[in-house]
């Protein structure tokens, strides 16, 4: 894949990375009908840096973090994460704006020493097949789920 190489300075360089996925909206329309999207869309944005043991925050939907937690990695990066748990897209992106301004205000160092113990676990977590394990059986019953729409 062109785009996957996680390998990259971008990466593994950084103090933090920001993922712009391609879904950002929680809701959507679905048979004419408004529907909550109950698992957030997640692409190589999201498994770059978690491949390259870098800490990033999702510019995507709803649950980003509550699912990959749900999948066994952690997030105890020591600061508010709580804009992942915000369903209404516009208040979410306004309290990610205000962790970039918390951000903006420490140095790279800084950011590193709070972030690389829940990195290096997820990395290990990921090495390990233990997140493959976990996503097979969210696989498994999300296809129940999509059966149903």
């Amino acid at each position: 894949m062109a785009n996957g190489n996680w390998q990259h300075a971008a990466y593994l360089d950084c103090a933090i990375n920001l993922t712009n996925e391609s879904v950002f909206n929680t809701y959507t329309q679905l048979n004419g009908k408004s529907t909550f999207l109950p698992w957030p869309y997640l692409t190589e944005k999201t498994w770059k840096p978690l491949l390259a043991g870098r800490p990033f925050v999702p510019v995507g939907q709803t649950n980003t973090l509550t699912s990959l937690k749900n999948l066994g990695l952690k997030f105890d990066y020591q600061m508010d994460l709580s804009f992942d748990l915000i369903r209404q897209d516009f208040d979410r992106i306004i309290n990610i704006y205000k962790l970039l301004e918390y951000l903006k205000n420490l140095t790279a160092i800084e950011i590193y020493n709070q972030t690389i113990q829940s990195c290096m676990y997820n990395l290990n977590h990921i090495k390990s097949g233990n997140f493959r394990t976990a996503c097979d059986q969210v696989n498994d019953q999300s296809f129940e789920e999509i059966s149903k729409w």
